[in-house]
């Protein structure tokens, strides 16, 4: 991505920056016949082959990972029916009437309709029982064509077998689906568990409305994979909402989740390259007790627009999370994003958690736990153009490996006590591009590392309140960077290509009209005012402030104020 000369206005941020820098071009070309990884010349690229029949080349020649996306199948794509050549099956209460091609493959009894044939059957009017799919290794395509099915007892439609089951939603037409809020034998052995359970591949698409309810847990379960090409889906479910095994595919459409445990989750952790989550496009907002978004491998997102408030993670990858052009909010959460490997290209994500924001961490390469004391260079973060924004309880940005920060605006609204920062690495924190602005609590205070190429400032307030704004101006009065936290704070690190070598600024903030002091850039680390900077793994060791004054142990601002609290603290004992 072209790199640019920023004015970034967020939450109070004003950055006016001179200069630019030559970044990374991600570039889209001609199709290809499969997805693939390749690697040559030390390039690593990962090829997306899209659903419009484009592709996707993403440079991950800077990248510790590689991945490999799905590819994309023309047969998830919906397909015009011929009303000559499909059986029609109308439900009235726990009855059915069957008609057409193949109406000898369908037996329907005290409202269970046992679908046996391959074929296309076109479902209309409102069921009081279930569907059964067993088409053995036959394909079976289901039109909802203005249905209602209520189950009394299991899942409302259930794929017992068949080599690819569609469900396919017609233009202008809204349809339900429901399970029982209680299931007795159940279906598969018991193990059925969705309002629509499936065995077999499961694909969803066309235009229409869906709304499912998963009264016993979830609302769907695809035990095999689990597309959705596009539609309308309106999903409450008690448990998890929309869970895949082997791959969750989600291509376009519109989707609003409301989930007791998880939104979006993809399970399989055992069999070799599977258990991915990716999504491509689509309108996508869940609300969940738990995750809303989980994969036990990878969670891949290049495209579309997602609004997330769950209980715990906002997304949550056991190994990698790839964010590639696509707009994530994360309006709360416990923690907005982790995996071992944290990758946001070009994308514009906000991040709302009430502990640490992104959190990259986990088993290192040997597969033993990871020691955020010692680092552990398999947990990464990348920031490589967009836009990020972090309001964050806990750490801000949190890698117990390595934070790279290559391009884009990157702002962090971080945590108000002192036991956390608003970054927070155990390796290195290096940046060779884009605008970065961190505020919080200076008790773990960490700011760029001496790889970095870019210039940072950290500016040591004392105890603010929020909405007190900082500005860094240079010798002619003019501002170079200004920010007004959104909640109390204790420090503000500013990095850009607008602070340079031999240049001098000096610090403000709102509430006095005296400079905090003045600094001549000279190091990739600069301070003005008071703070300890805690420049090792972990947040230990480091360089006091000018005058070599710092907050007694860590817990109380200059002033006296108890900085967790935010409240006037005892007396402090005097240092000896």
């Amino acid at each position: 991505m072209k790199k640019r000369a920023a004015a970034l206005f967020m939450s109070g941020i004003m950055i006016f920056t001179v200069g630019c820098a030559q970044g990374k071009d991600q570039t889209a070309t001609g199709s290809v016949e499969a997805v693939e990884a390749t690697e040559s010349a030390g390039a690593k690229t990962a090829v997306n082959a899209r659903q419009d029949g484009s592709t996707v080349d993403i440079d991950l020649s800077e990248r510790a990972y590689n991945v490999d996306f799905p590819e994309y199948n023309t047969s998830y794509d919906y397909k015009e029916w011929d009303k000559n050549d499909v059986t029609y099956i109308s439900f009235a209460g726990e009855s059915a009437e069957v008609k057409g091609k193949d109406a000898g493959g369908v037996k329907a009894e005290d409202g269970t309709v046992t679908i046996t044939s391959k074929g296309t059957y076109v479902l209309s009017g409102n069921l009081d029982g279930k569907i059964v799919v067993d088409t053995a290794e036959e394909k079976c395509r289901l039109i909802l064509n203005g249905v209602t099915i209520v189950s009394k007892d299991g899942p409302a439609v259930y794929g017992k077998s068949a080599k690819n089951l569609y469900i396919s939603i017609e233009d202008g037409t809204e349809n339900s689906i429901s399970d029982a809020a209680e299931y007795t034998a159940g279906d598969d052995d018991g193990k059925s568990d969705a309002a629509i359970y499936s065995k077999c591949d499961l694909i969803f698409n066309g235009t229409g409305t869906l709304n499912i309810t998963g009264n016993n847990s979830g609302a769907v379960h695809g035990k095999d994979d689990l597309i959705f090409r596009d539609g309308t889906y309106i999903v409450d479910a008690v448990d998890d909402a929309i869970k895949g095994k082997d791959t969750l595919q989600i291509y376009d459409g519109n989707y609003k989740i409301e989930a007791g445990e998880k939104g979006l989750s993809s399970t399989n952790d055992t069999d070799e390259g599977k258990g991915d989550l990716y999504i491509e496009g689509g309108s996508i907002s869940i609300t969940a007790g738990d995750d809303t978004v989980n994969s036990n491998r990878n969670v891949l997102i290049v495209g579309g627009d997602l609004s997330l408030s769950g209980g715990d993670d906002g997304i949550h990858a056991d190994e990698n999370v790839l964010i590639y052009g696509a707009s994530v909010d994360i309006k709360e959460s416990n923690e907005a994003l982790e995996a071992k490997v944290i990758d946001l290209t070009g994308s514009d994500v906000k991040a709302n958690s009430r502990d640490d924001g992104l959190n990259a961490a986990g088993a290192d390469s040997s597969g033993a736990a990871s020691d955020p004391m010692a680092g552990n260079a398999d947990n990464i973060i990348y920031i490589d153009g967009g836009s990020l924004y972090v309001n964050a309880g806990g750490d801000g940005l949190d890698s117990n490996g390595y934070i790279y920060l290559y391009d884009g605006d990157v702002t962090v609204d971080g945590p108000e006590n002192d036991g956390n920062g608003f970054f927070d690495y155990g390796i290195e924190f290096v940046m060779t591009g884009g605008n970065l602005i961190g505020a919080g609590s200076s008790g773990m205070l960490q700011a760029l590392s001496d790889s970095s190429s870019v210039k940072c400032v950290v500016v040591g307030t004392g105890y603010k309140e929020g909405g007190t704004e900082v500005t860094v101006k240079d010798k002619d009065g003019d501002t170079v960077a200004a920010f007004a936290p959104a909640k109390s704070y204790q420090a503000v690190v500013f990095a850009g290509s607008y602070l340079q070598d031999g240049k001098t600024y000096e610090a403000y903030v709102s509430d006095s009209d005296a400079a905090l002091g003045e600094i001549t850039i000279n190091e990739t680390v600069n301070i003005i005012g008071d703070v300890k900077m805690h420049g090792g793994p972990g947040g230990f060791g480091g360089l006091e402030g000018p005058d070599g004054k710092h907050a007694p142990e860590g817990k109380h601002a200059p002033d006296g104020k108890d900085f967790k609290e935010g409240k006037p603290a005892p007396e402090a004992e005097p240092e000896n």
